[in-house]
């Protein structure tokens, strides 16, 4: 055969495979990348639901984006059917030239779908929130108007989960730009969220999801912190009352406090800042001193009752017998002892009266309060100072972080709640959460003190707790006069802070019931409930 022949027939040959090639590529490959700029040149659009970046746990769990949701688009030919009769209860987004569009359910659009198989478009997306949302007070919620952060870490982390991306739908217009004919209307969701960026907590779901039920059954209103001792993670965080991140408006003017994170905000300290000042008497060499407790000291004029008061006090008793006892008399007579300085720079040193490092990470928290031990002060000053009470203010936070730091053998570990902001893929883009630790007591101390918080469990103010089933526990009950009267009554709440297992603890937990009188009574009991079904999850 004639090599000029032969050689047309190969270009001609090649020619056809890369026509092919061309086609497929286009065809299958670039079809959807096409399709969307084809749209885009054509199309009359209107944003109906930014893309956001979402919320993870530790375990890569979403807490945001969980459940699906359904947006009903009618054209005027639906709309003219009985269907809009279907949809009166529903939510209307917007109207869009002639196209409605309405938020549905499942069962309603089921119902659309069956009694009219005309023009409907139905857009399946997924919902920021739903009632079952875990750690609403941390997440925040959204502004509806623009769908851009305006509380929590929605807030703080905006620019990072607002990805601009976007679902749109419209109608294609034709080239003179008018809509065109109603054999060719489309819907197109127009959405690239290869670029999106989420928040990586460092929350555990299953566990949050027990302290959520745990609180929903137990407490109206307060707060529990779960803390990794090891690490310093909080692994869950929970406030009540909660509220309906959907319907933001209706809390605004409510006097129930459903907004305010109590997780993170302060309240009276009560007998949990005794092991602060059982801590610097330690750390001062004070062992081995005790006093007989009579039921109530006398400061000046003023007599400071002791809870054992109506049985006649105590009687004589040692640091480890009043602090398992939760003594007033003993330490008022011990803070005496060991002097406002030392107690203020031992509270210091346990992260009182500070922030944490997880309000650098996002988290609006207050700081709680310490006396100011420049000013001057008198001896009924030192006595309710010694006590927790007289405006020393603690967190929730806090109060887990001081049961964190005796288990954790005198360390000190940074708090996180925000591990890093992550890819689609999971891949961290930028490292948040810090690791570092610091020695603030002995490891003799801290000992002495994880020794005296077995002691309230097993013999104490706590004894209504039984947890030698998960290896035993540690703890300090609380119960802090407010001055706060309500209907006659005085204001006390309650608190206990906690680790388990006694001999490797793992969890530290801090419950706080708003005005609920007794923490032996009402908050350690929680306590053994959160423990117990946290170790039948793990």
């Amino acid at each position: 055969m004639n090599r000029k022949i032969i050689l047309i027939r190969n270009i001609c040959i090649l020619l056809c495979v890369l026509l092919i090639g061309r086609i497929f590529f286009i065809q299958f490959v670039q079809n959807t990348k096409l399709t969307k700029q084809a749209a885009q040149q054509k199309i009359n659009d209107y944003i109906i639901k930014k893309v956001r970046g979402d919320f993870f746990d530790k375990n890569m769990i979403p807490l945001t984006n969980r459940d699906k949701n359904y947006r009903v688009v009618l054209d005027d030919a639906a709309k003219s059917e009985s269907i809009p009769v279907v949809l009166s209860n529903m939510k209307s987004i917007s109207h869009l030239s002639n196209l409605s569009i309405f938020e549905a359910d499942k069962k309603t659009v089921e119902t659309l779908q069956n009694m009219y198989s005309g023009n409907i478009n139905i857009i399946i997306g997924l919902k920021r929130y739903s009632i079952d949302t875990v750690a609403k007070h941390i997440i925040g919620y959204l502004n509806e108007s623009d769908y851009s952060g305006r509380a929590g870490l929605e807030w703080y982390y905006d620019k990072v989960l607002d990805g601009n991306n976007a679902i749109s739908i419209g109608t294609i217009r034709d080239f003179s730009k008018q809509a065109s004919k109603e054999s060719d209307k489309r819907v197109f969701e127009l959405n690239d969220e290869s670029k999106k960026l989420n928040l990586k907590l460092t929350i555990d779901y299953r566990i949050q999801r027990i302290v959520e039920e745990v609180m929903d059954k137990n407490i109206s209103n307060g707060a529990v912190v779960v803390e990794d001792i090891c690490t310093g993670d909080i692994i869950a965080i929970c406030s009540r009352p909660e509220y309906d991140q959907n319907m933001v408006e209706k809390y605004i003017i409510s006097d129930k406090q459903e907004l305010l994170n109590k997780a993170v905000a302060e309240f009276d300290a009560g007998s949990v800042f005794k092991i602060i000042v059982a801590a610097a008497a330690l750390e001062a060499g004070i062992e081995d001193f005790s006093i007989e407790c009579k039921g109530i000291v006398n400061i000046g004029d003023v007599g400071i009752k002791c809870h054992s008061y109506s049985t006649g006090g105590h009687g004589i008793v040692t640091l480890d017998e009043a602090f398992s006892l939760s003594c007033n008399s003993y330490f008022i007579n011990l803070g005496a002892k060991v002097g406002v300085s030392k107690i203020i720079n031992m509270s210091k040193k346990f992260g009182l009266g500070a922030q944490t490092q997880i309000s650098k990470q996002g988290v609006d928290e207050a700081s709680g309060k310490l006396p100011d031990d420049n000013l001057q002060y008198y001896d009924g000053d030192v006595a309710n100072w010694s006590i927790g009470q007289g405006g020393i203010m603690i967190t929730p936070v806090q109060a887990a972080h001081l049961s964190s730091i005796i288990a954790n053998g005198g360390i000190n570990n940074s708090i996180n709640l925000v591990d890093g902001i992550i890819s689609d893929k999971g891949e961290m883009v930028r490292r948040i959460s810090n690791s570092y630790g610091e020695r603030v007591i002995s490891k003799k101390t801290a000992d002495r003190l994880k020794e005296m918080m077995y002691k309230t469990i097993s013999e104490g103010t706590a004894k209504k707790c039984n947890l030698d089933s998960v290896g035993g526990a540690g703890g300090k009950t609380g119960s802090a006069e407010t001055g706060i009267v309500i209907e006659g009554e005085d204001v006390v709440h309650a608190w206990f802070t906690g680790f388990y297992p006694y001999e490797t603890p793992k969890y530290a937990i801090s419950v706080f019931v708003e005005n609920g009188k007794s923490g032996g009574g009402n908050a350690a009991p929680i306590f053994e409930k959160l423990v117990k079904q946290i170790e039948e999850t793990y």
